[in-house]
């Protein structure tokens, strides 16, 4: 199958402001018969869109997903998340439909994936529904949320300089903001501010397993939640159909941070630990085990993982308990 990123316009802004546009565009070069060859299109939209944003700078041009901004409903977004529910639910899908001109009786077949709007050309052109050339597909439903736990500095992990990752440990903060959005009674940490969405998959991907973290580009809009519909909720949610994904790994995110010259670690260690020990009532000796307990893991010897697991405080005073998404034990 040729490449066609070429052949349509490959201006990454009008990726950005119309990108079902640009998918209608490669759809209308690419003959769409039967549900294979339509399978066979999700593949070339996806490498298409893989291959505009390949680029660091031009995929750092797409909006990230956050639900206390104003997004433009049909704009390309990106989204760093948490798969919560990767079994939300499954939708039917008309990918592609047999449209009928009821004035002229001219007929056209219309493209409609990566949103959830219905067919439509205009006036007087109806769907055939009773047509050969129509393709139904299933697009699967995953409920993501943002990454819990994940701080504000690592949130922001596209600002790499040194000055932005100083600054973001000389602010760092235990305390969530609260969160009043729908859906917030969902997420993992209660009252941690975060975004959630339902995320649409589309052949050839599938919905990551559950708790999987992944980087997702797609098309936003306010869409249909078919579990709220059944319990009676016709309230639009906020949904991303995926143009493409990819897992995250905790190297992905360290590897974007600054690297550190040897002589910067006393330093950078010696922040990390003054800022444990204020939560921990001024204990030094405390915070330092709380860091090292941080910092270890586990590991599996043959059939058995070695490791410590827990780390017990005690006597900690109660006025340096903060208000946070954890709380030390201080037993009497």
């Amino acid at each position: 199958m040729a490449s066609m990123t070429q052949t349509v316009p490959d201006s990454t802004t009008e990726h950005i402001r119309t990108p079902l546009a640009v998918i209608h565009k490669l759809f209308s070069m690419h003959t769409v018969e039967t549900e294979y060859v339509a399978t066979d299109f999700g593949k070339l939209a996806q490498s298409h869109f893989q291959a505009v944003f390949a680029d660091r700078q031009a995929l750092q041009q797409v909006p990230v997903y956050d639900q206390g901004r104003k997004i433009t409903p049909g704009t390309l977004v990106r989204f760093r998340c948490m798969v919560q529910d990767p079994a939300y639910g499954e939708e039917l899908h008309l990918a592609v439909a047999r449209m009928t001109n009821t004035a002229t009786g001219e007929e056209r077949c219309a493209f409609s994936q990566y949103t959830d709007a219905e067919h439509g050309l205009g006036a007087d052109w109806e769907v055939d529904y009773g047509a050969a050339a129509n393709v139904f597909t299933e697009k699967e439903v995953a409920y993501c949320v943002s990454v819990p736990g994940q701080s504000a500095w690592a949130r922001g992990v596209d600002d790499v300089s040194e000055t932005a990752l100083d600054s973001a440990l000389e602010s760092l903060s235990l305390s969530g903001d609260g969160n009043t959005r729908a859906g917030a009674d969902k997420y993992p940490i209660p009252g941690e501010q975060h975004s959630a969405a339902l995320v649409k998959f589309y052949a050839p991907s599938t919905a990551p397993r559950v708790s999987s973290v992944i980087d997702v580009v797609g098309v936003y809009e306010l869409g249909a939640n078919t579990r709220a519909q059944e319990a009676g909720d016709e309230t639009a949610w906020p949904c991303i159909h995926a143009i493409y994904h990819s897992e995250v790994h905790v190297d992905d995110v360290a590897s974007a941070l600054p690297a550190l010259q040897p002589e910067d670690f006393a330093a950078r260690r010696a922040m990390c630990v003054e800022y444990v020990t204020s939560v921990l009532g001024g204990d030094d000796l405390a915070a330092q085990y709380v860091l090292l307990h941080l910092l270890s893991r586990t590991v599996r010897v043959q059939d058995a993982k070695v490791g410590k697991l827990s780390l017990n405080l005690v006597n900690v005073p109660a006025s340096a308990l903060p208000n946070t998404t954890f709380a030390f034990s201080n037993p009497a």
